[in-house]
């Protein structure tokens, strides 16, 4: 999955409403009868207290369990990750309903093109992740290289469906995602994931909206015009679509004012792209939220030519992605700025230089964010690139998401609307 950003430096350190029963609330006809069954009845409610107390938490619980199964928390598995792949064992799988390996790219003939070692390593993954009960999506990619969606879909798109699916049965994928980052032709992604969608029965089908496949930018969320992006009719053949909501801040794509890597809200004016920016404008497409997921990075950005963020651009403004291991390995992020609107932390690096990261506050808050509407979950970029031996816990991320998953809450902050 390749970030908002195009040509990026990157730098990473590897590894119901209940039923409540109501104690009795008897009309007594007289004070004897009252002497009567007074204790009785006291006793009587100490134990419909008792049981109406254990009957609401079973309740409470299922209900909480429905919802976070209802929720997909779904991190990629990077085999071509410059610092190496995070041990399938010191992985928190608690966190965790499903697990992308990223592993094939397509070819103009509809041939893949595997990562190295790839029978061992999905083996491994498929085994390790079902023991867990995690599902596992083979993620079919145009990170890494040239790729040829178009073609493979306009010349071969039979052959290109069966070489999936041979994927898929040969080591027990629980399904499919795309990830075609190339430039958007709206027919040819309505084939691929119909005739997908066809074969996988059952199985999981996602994808991913690339920004190139956006382009809402404006005051107000609102859909572009038919077949220039992502719309409900593709989205009737997903189980979810992610959304890359980082590197937003990229002088590359032209921003004229600094801003966050992965920014949870907008602001009025300048600074409108955020998660809940994107939410709103695939809502908008008619998308249903359901199906939405939005992106976790387990990495900041590096910005140069500035000190900080709600700043016209520097000249020759750069931002480079520093893996979260590597990021606090070289900075005291001890005394970080938390911006309360964008719901992220910052820290000025030189006076010409910044950082925009995820902490476990900011991972809390969007996990908070999609649970609290109805989001259909999230997406990790990448797992490992939190990886800390010796720190407890060695994986503060992804820990983080772990925790807030299974105590979802609203937000901290006010959440200022772009609406």
């Amino acid at each position: 999955m390749r970030p908002f950003g195009k040509n990026r430096n990157v730098s990473h350190n590897l590894r119901a409403q209940s039923q409540q029963i109501e104690p009795r609330n008897d009309t007594h006809a007289s004070d004897q009868h009252y002497v009567e069954t007074n204790v009785a009845d006291r006793s009587q409610r100490f134990m419909l207290a008792v049981w109406r107390g254990l009957l609401l938490l079973v309740l409470t619980f299922g209900a909480q369990r429905a919802s976070a199964q209802s929720v997909w928390s779904m991190g990629y598995y990077y085999p071509q990750s410059t610092g190496g792949l995070p041990a399938l064992s010191s992985i928190d799988w608690t966190a965790l309903t499903h697990v992308f390996m990223v592993g094939g790219q397509p070819n103009g003939n509809g041939t893949l093109t595997l990562t190295g070692n790839f029978a061992s390593l999905a083996t491994a993954l498929v085994s390790a992740a079902h023991a867990h009960g995690v599902k596992v999506i083979f993620s079919l990619t145009s990170v890494g290289g040239r790729t040829n969606f178009s073609g493979a879909v306009s010349t071969s798109e039979s052959t290109f469906v069966a070489n999936i699916m041979s994927l898929v049965n040969t080591y027990g994928f629980d399904g499919v995602d795309v990830d075609n980052e190339e430039q958007w032709n709206s027919n040819l992604m309505t084939t691929l994931l119909s005739d997908l969608r066809t074969q996988l029965g059952s199985k999981i089908l996602t994808a991913t909206a690339d920004d190139a496949q956006t382009g809402w930018a404006g005051p107000v969320p609102v859909c572009d015009s038919p077949g220039a992006g992502w719309d409900a009719g593709h989205a009737s053949y997903l189980d979810r679509l992610s959304l890359m909501n980082y590197d937003i801040g990229n002088p590359g794509n032209g921003d004229p004012y600094t801003w966050h890597n992965s920014p949870l809200f907008s602001v009025k004016g300048q600074y409108l792209w955020s998660a809940d920016y994107l939410v709103k404008a695939f809502e908008n497409c008619g998308i249903p939220a359901s199906k939405l997921n939005i992106g976790i990075p387990f990495y900041g950005d590096l910005y140069t030519a500035n000190s900080q963020p709600y700043q016209p651009t520097g000249s020759g403004a750069t931002a480079t992605q520093v893996g979260y291991n590597a990021l606090v390995a070289r900075y005291n992020t001890s005394g970080v700025t938390y911006d309360s609107t964008a719901h992220v932390p910052w820290m000025t690096v030189s006076s010409s230089s910044y950082l925009s990261w995820e902490n476990p506050q900011s991972i809390t808050d969007k996990v908070n964010y999609v649970q609290t509407n109805g989001l259909g979950g999230w997406i990790i970029w990448v797992l490992g690139w939190d990886y800390l031996p010796g720190n407890s816990p060695q994986d503060p991320l992804l820990d983080a998401i772990g925790k807030a998953f299974a105590r979802p809450q609203a937000p901290t902050a006010v959440h200022i609307s772009v609406n």
